[in-house]
């Protein structure tokens, strides 16, 4: 989920963005474990801008025992 929290003047881009997801999965029979399930999920947060010179999105997320991930994301893939 994102929503617009800003418009940008039109030559800088379109606007700022802020949002959440949250995302949750179930492993049968991972690696190394045949038979065992493991249920997998995880929560983050990202504000981003759309630019005239590409999208920027800077993101904090954790998972499941503490695991934890900024990211800086500059123009398109």
């Amino acid at each position: 989920y994102y929503r617009r929290i800003v418009n940008l003047p039109q030559p800088f881009g379109t606007g700022v963005f802020a949002g959440a997801s949250l995302e949750f999965g179930r492993l049968d029979s991972p690696l190394g474990h045949p038979g065992m399930t493991m249920n997998k999920g995880s929560l983050a947060l990202f504000v981003g801008a759309s630019t005239s010179l590409g999208p920027i999105y800077l993101g904090y997320g954790q998972g499941q025992r503490g695991a934890r991930n900024v990211y800086l994301f500059l123009g398109r893939p």
